[in-house]
């Protein structure tokens, strides 16, 4: 699976309608969130400011099996 440049997430291309997009100008793999259609270039090379989607590390509380 390709990974995406901009957020890090590996682009998962079994699920239907995720496609993988290649930038023009740097010719880097990055996901749909990330590539301008009209110029065929990634966010970064466009001169789009990027958000990235934060991923929570906080685990949730153990529940207690006896």
């Amino acid at each position: 699976m390709p990974v995406c440049k901009l957020c890090r997430e590996r682009i998962d291309l079994s699920r239907t309608g995720v496609r993988a997009r290649r930038c023009e100008r740097c010719g880097a793999a990055v996901c749909d969130e990330h590539f301008h259609g009209g110029r065929s270039l990634c966010h970064g090379c466009a001169g789009i400011k990027v958000s990235v989607r934060r991923r929570s590390f906080i685990r949730k509380p153990a529940t207690q099996t006896r």
